[in-house]
């Protein structure tokens, strides 16, 4: 299961159907050594896209629920899928950690608060579905633009402006020689031994394409520039709401409609299946997942956490390193307001961040 060959093969041949039926072995050593070989194998994305295609979710979540059969071995394998499977992750859990790095291909089809009750369909499943009136599935696949010619220092947009027009210790910063280097894409840092990025790439393009995302993330480039963390957040912030819809008060958020704007992109499109930068009016939900896209294509990592009613925000650690002395570094939580205030960044335990996330 760690060799590439024998994962392809047992992808090929009915292996992965045969290990999840397994699972459902009355013999408890067929199970364990059933759900460990799940957990080994998914290591590798697209096997445990595999698994969780043919059910492997739905049955270790039930062993794991089950008071007579329960196992660590379950629980491990079901972990181990999540991980390496992040829109069914974020489903389940509603939760992403700043070490869940999204990348193309991610999805976000909404809660599902029993994999019992809700089978999580896999991208293509589910753009082979008719087009209906249920929520949106949003779609994260950066694909660079055909046109060749296209240069990003030629880009004159909103971050631009926001980086001319900041506080004096910024403009110092932002006359920087531009050609500092730029961060690493997220494929250097992840384990990409399953599949080749330009098949993977090529399957995701048939399904949905995103080249204004492609645009998004080499514009967000220029944060690098400011000196701290805390102005790269800050003004990436304002860049996520500036692109769906900008500040919205308070107390118009129940009149901010952007259900709406779905629906009406949903039938445009002819499709369940939207790419992320097409919508340019977003609620929590839709900016917090756009920022935590960009951020971490920055290396800026914090959290996904979906709420309820409609409430998702990110939360980073900043951590303060006065002058490189290691032994008086401090650190603090901030949540990112997308929404009212954007760019402010909100103390975890303030009654503002509590605000902020919850109704």
């Amino acid at each position: 299961m760690v060799d590439v060959d024998v994962r392809t093969e047992l992808c090929s041949c009915g292996g992965v159907q045969a290990l999840v039926q397994l699972l459902g072995s009355e013999d408890e050593s067929v199970m364990r050594s059933a759900a460990w070989s799940i957990t080994v194998g998914a290591a590798d994305t697209q096997t445990a896209v595999e698994f969780t295609k043919h059910g492997a979710l739905e049955v270790l979540q039930a062993l794991s629920l089950s008071h007579n059969r329960s196992s660590g071995f379950a629980q491990v394998a079901l972990q181990a899928l999540l991980n390496n499977n992040l829109p069914a992750k974020y489903s389940l859990t509603g939760v992403l950690a700043p070490t869940d790095i999204i990348s193309d291909g991610f999805y976000d089809c909404g809660p599902a608060r029993s994999l019992c009750a809700m089978k999580i369909l896999c991208l293509e499943e589910l753009a082979q579905q008719a087009v209906n009136d249920k929520r949106p599935i949003i779609v994260v696949n950066a694909l660079k633009p055909l046109d060749e010619s296209y240069d990003n220092s030629s880009v004159k947009s909103d971050l631009t402006d926001d980086l001319e027009n900041s506080s004096p210790a910024r403009q110092r910063v932002a006359k920087l020689p531009k050609q500092s280097p730029p961060p690493k894409p997220v494929q250097d840092i992840a384990p990409q031994d399953n599949v080749p990025s330009e098949v993977m790439h090529e399957s995701l393009s048939r399904i949905v394409s995103d080249s204004q995302l492609w645009v998004y993330k080499e514009e967000t480039k220029k944060l690098l520039i400011l000196k701290t963390v805390k102005e790269q957040l800050e003004a990436l912030g304002r860049y996520v709401s500036d692109k769906m819809g900008g500040p919205v008060q308070r107390e118009m958020v129940a009149c901010f409609s952007y259900e709406l704007a779905l629906m009406q992109l949903k039938q445009k499109l002819n499709s369940n299946l939207i790419p992320i930068s097409q919508i340019t009016k977003g609620s929590y939900i839709h900016r917090a997942l756009l920022f935590k896209v960009l951020a971490d294509a920055l290396h800026l990592h914090g959290t996904l956490v979906r709420g309820e009613y409609n409430r998702a925000w990110n939360e980073i650690v900043v951590v303060n390193n006065p002058k490189g002395n290691l032994l008086k570094s401090t650190s603090q939580c901030y949540v990112v307001d997308l929404m009212h205030e954007p760019g402010a960044l909100l103390q975890m335990s303030s009654p503002e961040a509590a605000m902020y996330c919850y109704i």
